[in-house]
């Protein structure tokens, strides 16, 4: 009898801590103001904390530590001021309020530029938006900086007469540079931190479930499957860098809802609880190239996380 105790709350146990270790996790995050430099309006960097507040509690993955809590502490201790806050300073205050992760953006450009002529008393403008912002990821336990990565966003525009270009949440150019910047950032904290996995399959008929919906993932994009293989140490500081990824198959999205998304097996094999990730051979197909902010599938997505790589929208005419 106690052997059969044992045994069945070992059992509890072992699947306590098996569903827990792919289910919906949930990590806090600690969101600084956003900086902004001389000659960029400072509402700028509170709107953009404001929306990445937002976008991250959307996500159902995190929890969020009230901000202006973080910034007496840095203010209190003359940090951030300038931007250049020093991560492991920035991990153990956020570590010390309970956060996993700290966020610290600097807007490095937010405006306009404009060129054009007149005639028949009307004025005709050419109009150029740009919002660029460097943004660091980090982990309070460890110090690390998990990415660090600059993300920008560009909107052209014809307008006749004058129109007012200045940023805010509500200003509707404003607003779309804001919301582009801050989707792209959430879906690289989410692929970083809770990267999405196989909800459930058939390997017969060849249909996906997934555990996201239209907050990462738009149809037709194509991703990988994968499963994380040998460690990658350092041979100098024997730090574990990361874990090699065996890609094992690849899928596309068919049908994207509020909390997942379906689709198909187009190779390979996969099971529930696999990890997936935008699929770097699909850059050239039309499906990923005409992908939305969300996710831009495949390599859309991977060339809008490289700071070499940013994307230029066209909206309004040119």
């Amino acid at each position: 009898m106690i052997r059969f105790r044992l045994s069945l709350i070992a059992g509890v146990l072992w699947s306590l801590a098996a569903s827990s270790a792919w289910c919906a996790d949930r990590a806090t995050v600690g969101i600084l103001p956003f900086s902004n430099p001389a000659g960029v309006n400072s509402a700028v960097g509170n709107s953009l904390a404001d929306m990445m507040t937002t976008s991250l509690v959307k996500t159902g993955k995190f929890d969020i530590i009230e901000r202006m809590e973080l910034q007496k502490v840095f203010d209190e201790q003359a940090l951030g001021a300038s931007g250049a806050v020093d991560a492991k300073t920035a991990a153990q205050i956020g570590k010390n309020k309970g956060a996993d992760y700290i966020l610290i953006g600097v807007v490095t450009q937010a405006g306009e530029s404009e060129g054009g002529g007149g005639i028949g008393g009307l004025t005709l403008s050419r109009k150029r938006f740009l919002l660029a912002v460097d943004v660091r990821f980090v982990d309070t336990t460890t110090g690390k900086v998990m990415f660090g990565e600059a993300f920008e966003h560009e909107v052209k525009k014809s307008q006749v007469g004058v129109g007012s270009a200045a940023f805010s949440e509500s200003n509707p150019t404003g607003g779309e540079l804001g919301r582009e910047v801050i989707s792209t950032i959430v879906n690289k904290i989410l692929l970083t931190v809770f990267p999405p996995r196989i909800a459930s399959i058939d390997l017969a008929t060849k249909a996906v479930a997934l555990n996201y919906g239209d907050v990462l993932f738009d149809p037709g994009q194509t991703w990988e499957i994968f499963r994380e293989g040998e460690a990658i140490i350092d041979p100098v500081s024997q730090e574990q860098l990361g874990r090699h990824a065996v890609v094992i198959g690849r899928l596309s999205i068919d049908s994207v809802f509020d909390k997942y998304s379906t689709g198909r097996l187009l190779d390979g094999e996969g099971a529930v609880g696999d990890l997936c990730r935008p699929d770097a051979t699909a850059k050239g197909s039309e499906a990923n190239k005409n992908g939305s902010s969300k996710g831009e599938g495949g390599g859309g997505l991977i060339q809008r996380m490289k700071n070499s790589g940013k994307k230029k929208d066209t909206a309004g005419g040119s």
